[in-house]
């Protein structure tokens, strides 16, 4: 059985047996958390609210933006094309 299976029958022992979600936890070995979750997502989104779900951050906050990526490549060439990067090569600090 799929999670998303799972997750549909989860929710449909509360909404047709009408089990309680402590009851429904019980019984399929989630936490009564989970089952009013699943229950939140049936109602806002029908079955395909219960698919699993990416658990991956939405976004990066501390990742260099494209514009600044751009800019230090840009910067790299630029340099490279001078010579001036060479000499920080041979350079001892």
């Amino acid at each position: 059985m799929s999670s998303r299976d799972k997750n549909l029958v989860i929710v449909r022992s509360v909404l047709d047996q009408g089990l309680s979600a402590a009851q429904a936890a019980g019984r399929f070995g989630v936490s009564r958390q989970w089952v009013h979750v699943l229950l939140r997502r049936y109602e806002a989104e029908g079955a395909e609210g219960l698919r699993p779900r990416s658990r991956a951050p939405r976004s990066r906050p501390g990742t260099t933006s494209a514009a600044v990526r751009a800019r230090i490549v840009a910067l790299r060439r630029q340099l490279s094309a001078a010579g001036a990067d060479a000499e920080l090569v041979n350079m001892s600090v």
